[in-house]
């Protein structure tokens, strides 16, 4: 996240956004970039319900579609992380 403050605004304004981004500070580790980076909203979904960040994929196809900060928050996570051991 490069706005601190734009994510704390999100973050108590919007359950979704708080959600996300809470499960992915408690699930993940900065990684590696990876090989093919994962671009459509479909793609990144996919990745984040895989790993167990998020579970409802339609709710989460929309709501990237919809937010552009939320969509590159998922696009971050899902090319910048992986999940934690154990």
């Amino acid at each position: 996240m490069t706005n601190p403050e734009l994510w704390r605004e999100k973050c108590v304004s919007d359950s979704n956004s708080y959600h996300l981004a809470r499960k992915i500070c408690n699930m993940t580790v900065d990684c590696e970039k990876r090989e093919t980076e994962l671009k459509s909203v479909n793609d990144i979904v996919w990745e984040l319900c895989h790993r167990g960040i998020i579970t409802d994929k339609n709710l989460w196809l929309n709501l990237f579609k919809d937010d552009e900060d939320l969509y590159w928050l998922g696009f971050k996570a899902a090319n910048k992380t992986a999940n934690r051991e154990g």
